[in-house]
């Protein structure tokens, strides 16, 4: 078997990432592996060969390529359910979500009892706002394989966006049946419950996170918001300053002081523009302390320097009386962006 899909099928099987896209990939690489067990790898030109070929683009990100292989693949073999989901799965990598539920239909009319076609149907009509079609995909997948904790995740997901908060809640307890050491489930059976105004019970499933995963900044977000609507003032506070460590825990800065250019503190690895931005503020409360820094009193503005260099300067009132002038090196950041 190809060495390619062996070597992403192991990686990807040992860490059960919550992002669906890591997911796909891993139904992807199942499918066509499933298949090339059965055929061998083929000669150039053969369905095998454009199977292995995509698998091998898609897993490296050369998405364009890979839909080409798998186009290619349903040309030699316009009856193989396998290369029209390989096709759509390219396809929606490439945001061409349309394109990619027709691939995933032409892939349900040769054979209808792939549970993971209907699961990536159903995700991608989701992203287009195809909220019924897209839940009755997951049902459809969920009669196939009930028991996939993703798909109840992903269902649930659906009906909390729906508002639908209590059928959103039932999906999250499936998952949390299946593997009860998931915390993203517990994480947003919380929200939901948080939106039904039963705070304690939310704050119960965000503990359970918690103590599952207590490194996840989302966690220790809802904790602090079940605690507020509950009146645990303290409590909360100390969630919240969590939360925001956990937040920012990737960036670092350096030891200068900012009173200069020359001094200023340089931000690094922020993944966008607004986190960078949002370091900042949580730099000045560090260093401050959060009850000393006046938020509604701050002014900020950027300054252009030397070799391409970019700073942030921001005048900070604080609640003392006093006044600062913070420079903060962004070019690390600054350009990439808000999302």
């Amino acid at each position: 078997m190809p060495q390619i899909v062996c070597k992403y099928l192991l990686g990807g099987m040992g860490n059960t990432y919550q992002v669906f896209s890591m997911r796909t990939e891993i139904l992807l690489t199942l499918s066509i592996l499933s298949l090339l067990c059965l055929t061998g790898l083929g000669d150039v030109g053969t369905i095998e060969y454009w199977l292995t070929k995509g698998a091998e683009e898609y897993v490296n990100g050369s998405l364009k390529e890979a839909f080409r292989s798998f186009d290619n693949a349903t040309t030699v073999d316009p009856e193989n359910a396998t290369v029209w989901f390989a096709r759509g799965m390219a396809l929606s990598g490439l945001k061409r979500y349309e394109e990619a539920i027709s691939s995933y239909n032409k892939s349900i009319r040769i054979d209808d009892k792939n549970a993971d076609v209907w699961y990536a149907r159903a995700t991608d009509e989701s992203y287009i706002g195809r909220m019924n079609d897209s839940l009755a995909s997951y049902d459809q997948s969920l009669q196939i394989d009930p028991e996939n904790k993703f798909v109840w995740y992903d269902k649930g997901n659906s009906l909390q966006e729906l508002g639908r908060y209590e059928e959103a809640i039932t999906c999250y307890d499936q998952a949390i049946l299946i593997d009860g050491n998931w915390s993203r489930p517990w994480d947003s059976k919380g929200y939901a419950l948080g939106e039904l105004g039963r705070y304690e019970e939310a704050l119960q499933s965000f503990e359970e996170s918690v103590d599952i995963y207590p490194n996840s900044s989302q966690s220790w977000y809802g904790k602090a918001l079940a605690l507020r609507s509950l009146g645990r003032t303290q409590e909360a506070e100390e969630a919240w300053s969590t939360y925001r460590d956990l937040s920012y825990a990737h960036i670092s800065f350096s030891d200068n002081r900012g009173e200069s250019m020359e001094d200023a503190i340089v931000i690094m690895n922020a993944r966008t523009d607004l986190e960078g931005v949002g370091s900042e503020y949580y730099y000045l409360e560090k260093r401050f302390g959060t009850d000393a820094v006046d938020r509604d009193r701050i002014s900020q503005y950027l300054v252009e320097g030397e070799e391409g260099r970019s700073y942030d300067v921001l005048e900070v009132h604080l609640t003392s009386g006093e006044n600062a002038t913070i420079y903060f090196d962004i070019t690390d950041f600054y350009g990439k962006g808000f999302v």
